[in-house]
């Protein structure tokens, strides 16, 4: 609760000049990059962060908005070692964890924005937790949070393990693979975006799991899309999200296990089948606001990407021929001229095909 008499006490106490002139600016400049602390220096780091995260507060957004920079700043630097992250987390992990909990948004979306960018086991796990089950505001500010800790972990030395961070990709998938909401759509997507781009060298194996699991989520979220006056605002993260997905395998010059590549061949039928959903829908003149120009363009580019998946990996030539010939994108196109028949048994030859291919049964498409 807002008022509390510690907090009060703690916001005074940074006021004094003695407190605030240290808290601000008098943090030693090399201790962000120390691989061990002393416990004098563990006392330094804890009395910068406590005094800057009492500045953190509504009522006074300027004050709050240079505690939050001076905190955040050494966190974003390449030399900043997990023992110094470590020693802020011990800080102000009570304070963080209950403000996330509490009833102040303000200081509760601040907590779990910093969380992330601290990044430690216990921050990640919170920020895991809240992801879950918190207040809708802090959920969407814990799924940023988590974006910031894959993001630092791609910058220097990492404080969280792979099985911490594997936690919480899942978590956002789940997130992901049921949000109705474009903002939460964007922020998961990000979040996920950030962890398939951090470095083998930070966490081995974690960027390719995270791909594999991210395009299984956005296959999950094509697959159940309602086709509704909602659908164009919905599907551009999800194409944001193929896009990374495509340059990940790329990269990897097709280099990816058997799961992650099966996920990509479904995420195409089922993106296929989404498309047959809005040409049924199309013709029984059910659309209403779904049917405008700006989403049927963006359903015919998310078929055109997709379509480009199967030339990631080494199919035959046979196989590959087989997709080239589908054009699922341009018997979309045409849908609305000729009724969407060649639309419709292009997607069922694509369907047959990933059945055969790739095991992929129809059932796992929502047609």
């Amino acid at each position: 609760m807002r008022g509390t008499l510690p907090r009060t006490l703690a916001v005074m106490l940074a006021m004094l000049p003695g407190v605030l002139a240290f808290g601000q600016n008098d943090l030693p400049a090399d201790l962000p990059a120390k691989s061990s602390l002393s416990p004098t220096e563990e006392q330094t780091v804890a009395d910068w962060a406590t005094a800057n995260w009492a500045l953190i507060d509504g009522e006074t957004p300027a004050a709050a908005r240079d505690a939050r920079r001076r905190l955040v700043e050494p966190l974003l630097k390449a030399e900043t070692t997990a023992t110094f992250r470590l020693a802020m987390d011990q800080a102000l992990s009570n304070e963080l964890q209950g403000a996330m909990a509490g009833d102040d948004v303000f200081r509760g979306v601040n907590a779990a924005l910093l969380s992330g960018w601290i990044g430690t086991d216990r921050s990640v796990r919170a920020l895991t937790q809240e992801v879950q089950n918190g207040p809708v505001a802090i959920r969407f500010a814990s799924v940023a949070g988590l974006s910031n800790a894959f993001r630092v972990a791609g910058v220097g030395p990492v404080a969280f393990q792979g099985q911490v961070g594997n936690q919480a990709v899942d978590a956002l998938a789940a997130v992901l693979e049921s949000a109705d909401n474009q903002s939460m759509l964007d922020a998961t997507v990000k979040a996920l975006i950030e962890a398939m781009a951090v470095p083998e060298s930070a966490i081995a194996g974690f960027s390719a799991r995270s791909g594999e699991r991210l395009t299984k989520a956005v296959g999950e979220r094509l697959n159940t899309l309602p086709i509704d006056d909602q659908l164009g605002d919905r599907l551009p993260p999800l194409l944001r999200a193929m896009n990374q997905i495509r340059s990940a395998i790329t990269q990897r010059r097709g280099n990816v296990d058997p799961a992650w590549r099966d996920g990509t061949m479904e995420m195409y039928g089922r993106a296929a089948a989404m498309g047959v959903r809005y040409v049924r829908a199309q013709g029984a003149g059910s659309l209403g606001a779904a049917d405008t120009d700006t989403t049927r363009s963006t359903i015919e580019t998310t078929l055109q990407l997709a379509s480009t998946m199967p030339t990631l990996f080494q199919l035959s030539r046979n196989v590959q021929d087989q997709f080239n010939a589908l054009t699922l994108a341009d018997h979309f196109k045409a849908a609305p001229s000729n009724g969407g028949n060649p639309y419709l048994r292009s997607t069922n030859d694509l369907i047959r095909l990933l059945e055969s291919e790739f095991g992929l049964r129809r059932d796992r498409f929502s047609l």
